[in-house]
């Protein structure tokens, strides 16, 4: 798998996706688009998402093809106002894959919200599948159209955090056991150095299989 952005190149997100993927070699980002696209994994939070896909696709094993990404304007459950957009805009697309931290969330609420975030833009939900605890799956129906929607929730359960974000997976890794207020921001207060320990780590598939195996269980949806 590829990731192509659906973003200008001097978008934070393009900036942020391109420069970790040639920083750690991991040949994960898609300078053009030899295939219909079908698939699109939208970033529903920050950027720390954008830093850490190419990791997760260079450690995917399977056929070499390419998948859209984007950020929306809106983050978490008014990032799903932006379907009707990127049907339209997409004639081809079949699935969307939404990234989102729990916060301070219970993960079923989250569920629901996304679902009734669906129903309010006039998306039919025909079918509702759990794959895992923190990836749920939707068939949807938006008149004549049908595709899937695949939500993954960020955040790690043993970790002494009241917000759980994506950066609960980086601490996990780095062992962290002290209590915080919200993992983002305890992983912007760590030497740089410490940060580029980790993301170079992340070039083991197996230790990326461990510690963002939900993560790794959606994008293999899209295969």
């Amino acid at each position: 798998m590829r990731l192509y952005p659906l973003l200008p190149k001097d978008d934070r997100i393009s900036v942020e996706l391109n420069k970790y993927d040639r920083k750690y070699r991991l040949n994960s980002i898609a300078l053009k688009v030899e295939e219909p696209l079908i698939s699109l994994i939208v970033l529903a939070e920050g950027e720390e998402e954008a830093r850490l896909l190419p990791f997760m696709v260079n450690a995917l094993n399977g056929e070499r093809k390419t998948v859209a990404i984007t950020k929306p304007k809106e983050t978490r459950y008014s990032s799903i106002r932006f379907i009707k957009l990127w049907l339209n805009s997409l004639k081809t697309l079949k699935k969307l894959l939404f990234i989102i931290d729990q916060e301070n969330e219970e993960i079923d609420k989250i569920f629901d919200n996304m679902a009734n975030s669906l129903n309010e833009i006039g998306i039919q939900i025909s079918y509702e599948k759990g794959i895992e605890n923190r990836v749920r799956s939707y068939n949807c129906e938006l008149g004549n159209i049908v595709f899937e929607v695949i939500i993954v929730i960020s955040g790690v359960k043993n970790l002494n955090s009241k917000k759980h974000k994506i950066e609960d997976h980086l601490l996990s890794i780095r062992g962290v056991s002290e209590s915080m207020e919200d993992s983002k921001e305890y992983w912007k207060r760590l030497p740089q150095d410490s940060k580029e320990e980790i993301y170079e780590r992340l070039k083991d598939r197996d230790l990326i299989n461990k510690h963002f195996s939900s993560h790794m269980k959606a994008l293999s949806e899209l295969e």
